[in-house]
């Protein structure tokens, strides 16, 4: 996110603590402008009216915007609750591709509440801000000084919107507008904390082999910091050992559903995605499909040879479809990664 705007180019215990070792934290960058250049820009609505950027007496806000594209819409519904409680604001979508034409009154029809519509199908408008992903939203105060730019849609994209309309309006000076955006990363920062804190108390309480103590840490973790990839996966994990697959499986859907899980993966998120898929293949495997069992625990033993938990539970897969010789393989190449019997069980680590 760019503040200003631019006119250039063992037990499951040990498996949850392996989890909290690949975990990182990391803050936004935010900075009140330190240039502000000036637009004097005229251009034609949709509805054909004359607008005029920057308006007369109010902030204006562009959005550059694809019709059609999830990110884009979420934008705009996001900015709708912001303007709301904005009393003098004029703002204008810019649309943009070979098909603004075709479907910019779709835009106006699905948004009502915009100020104006702007079709842009040679990027004209979009080249004069540099604009080259989608969404882009960019706060101009009266004078034409572009005061604030979002790019994409962060987890702060309201509460920064709102801070930059408050700093275009004059409601917030620039050192304000400083403060409150340094106060956004610790929220932020503190919310990520205290997920990873609930994680770390949920492996103590899983080494007592208190599950439904630790499920409730973790499940407070994710009201903390709901796109914390390793948490919902702990808590699947937890689920399973509990015997409820259909738990299990609503964290895995929740997490693929995420639209910041990419945005907040650990380091060696590789690691994070064989894990994830290790619950897929435990779920089949105890809602007694065997088969896609098979399939999915095929695929992870040949992807980490080493794990002992994978070729374990392909033996058991195998020993039920009495495939005596081939399951004795799979349970001796578990042994062979272990340094006792124990480690044979499901729960040991990986």
């Amino acid at each position: 996110m760019a503040p200003f705007c631019s006119f250039g180019k063992q037990s499951l215990s040990m498996i949850v603590m392996g989890i909290a070792l690949i975990l990182v934290t990391h803050a936004d960058a935010a900075s009140t402008p330190k240039t502000t250049p000036v637009i004097q820009w005229k251009m034609n609505s949709l509805a054909k009216t004359e607008i005029h950027i920057p308006a007369k007496n109010q902030p204006t806000l562009l959005v550059f915007v694809m019709v059609g594209q999830k990110r884009s819409d979420k934008a705009l519904t996001q900015i709708q609750k912001v303007v709301q409680k904005t009393k003098s604001l004029q703002v204008v979508a810019l649309v943009s591709g070979k098909s603004a034409l075709e479907k910019a009154p779709q835009l106006k029809k699905q948004f009502p509440w915009l100020t104006h519509v702007v079709t842009d199908p040679t990027y004209q408008w979009a080249g004069k801000m540099s604009v080259h992903v989608w969404p882009v939203s960019v706060v101009v105060n009266a004078a034409g000084q572009c005061v604030g730019r979002l790019v994409g849609l962060s987890d702060a994209f309201s509460y920064d919107l709102e801070a930059y309309l408050a700093f275009a309006s004059g409601k917030l000076d620039e050192a304000g507008l400083k403060k409150k955006l340094q106060q956004r990363i610790m929220v932020k920062e503190s919310s990520r904390e205290q997920a990873n804190l609930n994680l770390r108390v949920a492996q103590r309480l899983l080494d007592k082999g208190l599950f439904s103590a630790a499920k409730q840490q973790l499940i407070k973790g994710i009201k903390s910091y709901p796109d914390h990839g390793p948490i919902r996966l702990a808590l699947a994990q937890v689920y399973l050992q509990m015997d409820k697959p259909d738990l299990a499986s609503e964290q895995l859907k929740k997490w693929v559903a995420s639209p910041k899980k990419s945005e907040n993966l650990p380091p060696h998120s590789s690691n994070l995605s064989w894990e994830w898929e290790l619950v897929r293949a435990r779920i089949a495997l105890t809602q007694k499909k065997w088969d896609e069992a098979k399939a999915r625990l095929t695929v992870l033993v040949n992807q980490k040879p080493a794990s002992k938990i994978a070729h374990y539970l392909l033996g058991r897969v195998l020993e039920h479809q009495g495939q005596w010789e081939q399951a004795a393989m799979y349970f001796r190449k578990a042994f062979e990664q272990s340094h006792d019997a124990r480690s044979l069980s499901p729960q040991e680590q990986r």
